[in-house]
């Protein structure tokens, strides 16, 4: 029985093995509440100590304020003088500084009379202390060390405050703006000095050009005035334009700025176009012999908006749309075209002039990057040198006369847009399309007034100098 009581625990522990129970409900819940109650304790104990530290904050600043404002309050002055006197005399300012140094003197002397009273009394203490116990003597000692230490911190301390009232006076703004300019100008003497011995060399103003162009020219003309309403709903209907040329020398001089002078000389051709006008060619006249071929050619008139056209030929010219043609040879009637001796040419009429061109134009510059574009627009004198009537058929082209009434100098005004581009250092590529109008009537002796135009698209090179 005894040895089963000594293993009693090994008994109940094989009992008790598997052995379990639940606990209580009320027992979670309680449990759970206090978990609770000590978050909500910790919450709160934090916020007591912010709420102490910022509370010692606030009242050590309040503390320490209040002593500097007492310790300022508590700074010597001199006693003749207050902080806020003001000092604008000369005699005064003399006054001042006198009695200062007096006070000087006067401090001083009561500091060295105060120290050596203080050395006497340690003296006169230290012989006193010879008759006295030990607690007496320590007590004297105590006390002549501590009034000596507060006499060594007393400085002579002087403040002298002098203020000097400045005269008033009227400032005006503008006198100190231009003071500024000037002083910003550089002194042109300094300036030259300077580009004298700069290593860098001075580039000149490049202010000539000369150059050279040529364009593609659509010539015609412009009815502005006819007998008849009608006439010149006619002409307009049976001529057309044609394809001319110009070209020449120009040279140029910039003037100031963006405005550029030019002058030049060139070579243009203009005309118009006969439509409608049938030619044939009668071979009966190279079968004759030669001292009977003169009773076949015929004087012929050609009427146009620009002149009549008189010339002597062996064609034969019929007008498909009016009554343009008139045969001046009196004593031959009205030819046959069907007889099979004409043959239809298929031939083109044209009416050209040569000129030489002198223009004057000026060049305002509108834009002035890496491709300038200038507005272009002047006047020129064209002086007529030739004054042909072509008839052209196949490869073959002749001179068949000439318009008669045709002015030998007129006058044309200049419009245009001009763009250049540098290709080299001195050379520019030039584009520049341009209209020119002639200002006078071409043939002042036509019933027709008619100002021929132009327009072209001149391309070329300059070279500036």
């Amino acid at each position: 029985m005894s040895e089963d009581l000594k293993n009693i625990d090994i008994i109940y522990r094989k009992e008790l093995r598997d052995y379990s129970q639940s606990a209580p409900d009320d027992v979670w819940s309680n449990i759970e509440q206090g978990l609770n109650q000590s978050k909500k304790k910790s919450y709160i104990s934090f916020y007591k100590v912010a709420a102490a530290i910022i509370s010692f904050t606030l009242i050590g600043s309040i503390y320490l304020y209040l002593n500097n404002n007492d310790s300022l309050e508590n700074l010597p002055i001199a006693e003749n003088q207050s902080s806020n006197e003001i000092i604008t005399k000369p005699e005064e300012k003399e006054q001042v500084a006198l009695d200062a140094k007096e006070e000087k003197v006067l401090t001083e002397e009561k500091i060295e009379t105060k120290v050596l009273n203080s050395e006497l009394f340690i003296a006169e203490s230290r012989t006193e202390v010879k008759g006295k116990n030990q607690e007496d003597k320590d007590a004297i000692k105590i006390n002549a060390t501590r009034e000596l230490k507060e006499l060594s911190k007393i400085e002579p301390y002087l403040i002298l405050m002098v203020f000097e009232s400045p005269e008033r006076k009227i400032i005006d703004n503008r006198q100190e703006q231009v003071k500024s300019l000037i002083n910003t100008i550089p002194d042109f003497n300094s300036v030259l000095a300077l580009d004298n011995f700069s290593d860098k060399p001075i580039q000149k103003e490049e202010r000539w050009a000369f150059g050279g162009e040529f364009s593609p020219l659509y010539s015609y003309r412009h009815i502005t005035e006819t007998i008849r309403e009608s006439d010149k709903e006619l002409y307009n209907s049976v001529e057309n334009p044609v394809m001319s040329y110009s070209g020449g020398l120009n040279f140029q001089y910039k003037a100031f700025g963006r405005l550029t002078v030019q002058v030049g000389v060139y070579y243009s051709t203009m005309g118009q176009a006969l439509d409608y006008m049938a030619v044939y060619e009668n071979s009966a006249f190279s079968l004759v012999p030669e001292e009977f071929q003169d009773r076949y050619i015929n004087a012929i008139n050609l009427e146009n908006s620009i002149g009549g056209i008189t010339f002597n030929t062996e064609y034969v010219f019929i007008d498909e749309r009016a009554e343009r043609v008139s045969n001046l040879t009196n004593s031959k009637s009205k030819v046959d075209v069907s007889n099979p001796v004409f043959n239809n040419l298929d031939a083109e009429i044209e009416q050209s002039f040569q000129y030489i061109e002198v223009p004057f134009l000026i060049r305002y510059k509108l834009i002035d990057k890496l491709i300038d574009v200038n507005f272009v627009g002047g006047v020129g004198a064209n002086f007529l040198i030739g004054n042909d009537v072509y008839i052209a058929y196949g490869d073959y082209k002749e001179s068949i006369g000439h318009t008669n009434g045709v002015r030998d100098i007129n006058y044309n005004g200049t419009i245009g847009l001009g763009f250049e581009y540098p290709i080299l250092k001195r050379i520019n590529f030039r584009f520049e399309p341009s209209i020119k109008y002639y200002l006078n009537e071409i043939n002042p002796t036509s019933q027709v007034e008619s100002h021929p135009y132009s327009l072209g698209f001149y391309t070329g090179i300059n070279y500036s100098f």
